[in-house]
């Protein structure tokens, strides 16, 4: 292969005239996933970067081609006495993004993963402090190239699991949906869809397209209200990236509504074969004898199924509900790196210390 050269993009502008270059990038690689794509990653930067916050992508070229990016930024913040930069993946910590990665043309990962090591222990090395990058993919082909460098050149690097994302791998037709289910919670589901259409007029509406714009504000007034927590940033994100994604709407919000009353809303992600959930809020005083998330849950999936997706992604988190329905799932991982710099050492003795007083305390 040619060799790599690497561009430092540190503009919105100068990335925005990436963006047709990146998509088809990432449609040509192992890494494909909405929460890597342009319009989420651009989205959020245009929110959540600012003062302390600087974009540091490194795009990676074979003669003019564009074959890999690294999508980054840089945090700058104190550290006891010293002032720590730390390079992490957009997208973090703000919106719980998944599935994060260096993205490859398939074939150059290799490559790709020994031209970022050399790049930030050559020319890029007095640029930062710690390297901090967390909710990768566990089978990225980059992190094991990456790692096996490390390795040779004797590194110290920290890798944990990030979360555990639980998932469903979905039947061919709506016949199937039983098959998915434990025996107990098909019983329990049953039981709450047969008391809710004997006790409400039950109706379930899926909106898709253009119509997720119009009814996004009515999603976040009742996440707002029933769960406690703001909207943002999640929701300007949101707003910016239906703006451009205009032709192709990723989002899909489901409604369950008892009597006319909304109880519960979802809000999922369509991205290739995969359907996302990303939120959901219930009405859990409404009639709290019933699993209205439980039953919304199993709309979703019918629907999921009758769409012809072939996953069914509950993202980040172990929370006990999610496996009613999950028969696998997927881990992601974080990956930590100290520069030999005063700051670099500072945070590595730091996090030393605080691992030898939780063995100390167990």
């Amino acid at each position: 292969m040619a060799e790599i050269t690497i561009r430092s993009v540190t503009s919105m502008d100068e990335w925005l005239s990436l963006s047709s270059d990146w998509s088809n990038l990432l449609a040509e690689s192992n890494s494909s996933t909405l929460f890597l794509t342009w319009e989420w990653l651009y989205s959020w930067s245009e929110v959540c970067l600012g003062r302390d916050r600087q974009l540091y992508i490194l795009a990676f070229y074979e003669k003019s081609s564009l074959v890999g990016v690294a999508p980054f930024y840089l945090q700058k913040r104190k550290s006891g006495l010293f002032p720590v930069r730390e390079i992490r993946f957009l997208g973090t910590p703000e919106s719980g993004s998944d599935y994060l990665d260096i993205v490859a043309k398939k074939g150059h990962e290799y490559e790709i993963a020994n031209a970022l090591y050399d790049y930030l222990q050559g020319e890029g090395r007095s640029g930062w402090d710690q390297l901090h990058l967390t909710d990768m993919r566990s089978e990225s082909l980059f992190l094991l190239h990456f790692m096996n460098r490390l390795d040779e050149e004797g590194r110290y690097a920290e890798l944990k699991r990030s979360a555990y994302c639980p998932g469903v791998q979905l039947p061919n037709s709506e016949d199937g949906f039983d098959s998915i289910l434990s025996s107990s919670w098909r019983k329990t589901f049953r039981r709450v869809e047969r008391v809710s259409n004997r006790d409400y007029a039950v109706s379930y509406v899926v909106f898709a397209g253009a119509e997720v714009a119009a009814e996004l504000e009515t999603f976040f007034q009742l996440y707002e209200e029933k769960t406690g927590h703001a909207r943002e940033p999640i929701y300007s994100i949101m707003q910016k990236m239906l703006e451009k994604s205009a032709e192709q709407m990723p989002f899909q919000i489901d409604n369950l509504l008892l009597d006319g009353k909304l109880v519960a809303s979802l809000l999922s992600f369509k991205y290739g074969q995969t359907f996302s959930t990303y939120l959901i809020v219930v009405d859990k005083q409404f009639n709290p004898r019933l699993s209205l998330g439980g039953l919304l849950y199993g709309y979703n999936i019918k629907n999921a199924i009758s769409s012809a997706f072939e996953y069914y992604d509950f993202l980040k988190g172990d929370e006990r509900y999610k496996f009613h329905w999950s028969n696998t799932g997927r881990c992601t991982l974080s990956l930590d790196i100290w520069q030999k710099s005063a700051a670099g050492y500072s945070l590595a003795l730091a996090k030393l210390t605080r691992l030898i007083g939780k063995v100390v305390l167990r």
